[in-house]
């Protein structure tokens, strides 16, 4: 997923299973840096 394709999504799709598990692996890499 990318955050291009999320931004892409219908509002419908907001925070569903795999936007949910994008923002948990974005924060994840964060936390790393």
């Amino acid at each position: 997923m990318t955050k291009e394709k999320l931004l892409a999504m219908p509002a419908d799709d907001y925070m569903n299973a795999e936007q949910h598990a994008f923002f948990v692996e974005l924060l994840q890499g964060m936390k790393v840096e």
